[in-house]
């Protein structure tokens, strides 16, 4: 390793460290977020701390960590920068195995680290950024293994792992995984797939016991995938293909994309790029299909698209300058579109989402939200009621930040609700019960049918009111409430 790798790569940490910190969320970012910041307390994945399929490894992860920084939201943040970098220098070395280029390998790590999704979910804590280190790190090692065949266990013990901390990912990369295993031996193949089912079991058997066994577990799951079924729609479906579309684009940036439509009468894929496609393919596939919730999600696709884009343009371009002006041009690009995005075009706009000013406005509501509620009553305990889990801020949120009020989360039109408490929740009847000493804060949708006062944070309203002037019998978004009289 030369001096100027070395002093890129100090570089290039510099970089995502002050990025990921600079622009880091100073509040649980989501619903998922919360969830696994419970987790940390309690790991119940009936209560969806976290959710199904229970994310066991990474957990148990943050809790460990967390011992030491005391924040959940920090800990999850610091584990995603320190994951970026292990992105970044895998993906060197998984380049290198592809195209033998270290220009070529430094430019791909450089614009991963100023991809906007890559900033965006390393500066949140969410595990999406988790899950781009692991499929980097398997891809490097499956391929590497055909020259190294010591590599394909290793490869089987990093797929085991990433399944414990996120399942898909390990069900993702598995067509690359057997797509490698026919250029090996017998005996290297079972020590392989030896290590692969006991490096499961390890994990997964521990999971089921917590989840009160292998019929409780599984039903956990496949509720949690029939409520995902349930919010995919038509119209979901048709902006996720073009989502995926500006997401791909976006990774591998404008500049890289003409560079290559150029010289694209020179484009042969080699075997092991066809190899590479294997991991890439299932991703593209299933993101076609299915809605994607986040972006953050495609950080399993994105740096393979770098990576596999990266080796083709070393074999079209073979001028080292010409090479670095491509990627210096694309990481300008890739930057920009995070820092200074395109917020009024209908389409360009697209190509430069996520971005600074979506992260910081939702932190600005949140504080503002927090700060206003803090205000309300002179303080009294409050009662929120939230008419949906999807309005923001969310039912999780309110739990999580507010423990020691009552949080209801209702569905009029299923009669039912649940209410949290100092991190716990349980369901509870219609109708609830409001106590008088109380500030209700109606969150939701639409306005409530009783007189409540109103207020603004940013484009959105909110109603709260004195409990004890309220009338004995309200109607409050459809689900009856009544005043508890015990004070």
């Amino acid at each position: 390793m030369n001096k100027k790798f070395i002093l890129f790569a100090v570089i290039l940490t510099a970089f995502i460290v002050y990025t990921r910190l600079k622009f880091q969320a100073q509040y649980l970012y989501s619903w998922d977020s919360i969830s696994f910041a419970l987790s940390i307390e309690h790991f119940d994945m009936h209560l969806h701390q976290p959710h199904p399929p229970g994310y066991i490894l990474y957990s148990y992860t943050i809790r460990l960590l967390n011992q030491l920084i005391g924040d959940p939201n920090r800990t999850m943040i610091y584990m995603n920068i320190a994951a970026t970098i292990g992105t970044c220098y895998f993906l060197v070395r998984l380049v290198q195995v592809l195209c033998k280029s270290d220009i070529i390998a430094a430019g791909a790590s450089a614009l991963y680290a100023s991809n906007p999704v890559a900033i965006f979910y390393g500066s949140v804590a969410e595990i999406y950024a988790i899950e781009g280190f692991w499929v980097v790190l398997i891809a490097y090692l499956l391929l590497s293994s055909r020259k190294q065949p010591n590599r394909l266990p290793w490869a089987s013990a990093a797929i085991a792992i990433a399944g414990g901390f996120r399942p898909t990912t390990e069900v993702l990369v598995l067509p690359l995984f057997i797509a490698c295993c026919f250029s090996h031996t017998k005996k290297t193949l079972m020590t392989a797939f030896a290590v692969l089912l006991i490096g499961n079991l390890l994990w997964f058997l521990p999971l089921v016991v917590k989840s009160g066994g292998f019929g409780s577990y599984f039903e956990s799951v496949f509720g949690q995938s029939e409520r995902a079924a349930e919010s995919a729609s038509e119209a979901g479906e048709q902006v996720t293909w073009m989502k995926l579309l500006f997401r791909s684009i976006q990774a591998i940036t404008l500049p890289v994309l003409l560079a290559l439509l150029i010289r694209i009468h020179r484009v042969r894929f080699t075997k092991i790029e066809w190899l590479l496609l294997m991991a890439i393919l299932p991703s593209l596939f299933l993101f076609s299909f299915f809605s994607i919730p986040k972006d953050g999600y495609l950080l399993i696709l994105i740096p393979l698209l770098i990576a596999f884009a990266a080796a083709i343009l070393s074999a079209v371009y073979a001028s080292a300058r010409g090479q670095v002006a491509i990627l210096l041009l694309a990481c300008m690009s890739s930057w920009l579109s995070f820092a200074m995005p395109i917020e009024n075009h209908p389409v360009l706009a697209e190509f430069t989402k996520p971005n600074r000013y979506i992260l910081q406005s939702k932190m600005d509501r949140l504080n503002q939200f927090f700060q206003i509620l803090d205000g309300l009553g002179g303080g009294r305990p409050k009662t929120f009621v939230l008419e949906t889990r999807h309005f923001f801020p969310n039912w999780r949120t309110l739990m999580y930040y507010y423990p020691e009020d009552q949080v209801y989360l209702v569905w009029p039109s299923k009669k039912r609700a649940y209410l949290a408490y100092r991190h716990e929740y349980a369901p509870v009847g219609a109708p609830i019960r409001v106590a008088e000493n109380t500030v209700l804060v109606a969150v939701g949708r639409s306005q409530p049918e009783i007189s409540m006062q109103p207020f603004q944070v940013q484009q959105y309203r909110y109603y709260f009111a004195e409990a004890h002037l309220l009338p004995t019998k309200f109607q409050l978004y459809s689900m009856k409430c009544l005043i508890n009289r015990e004070k």
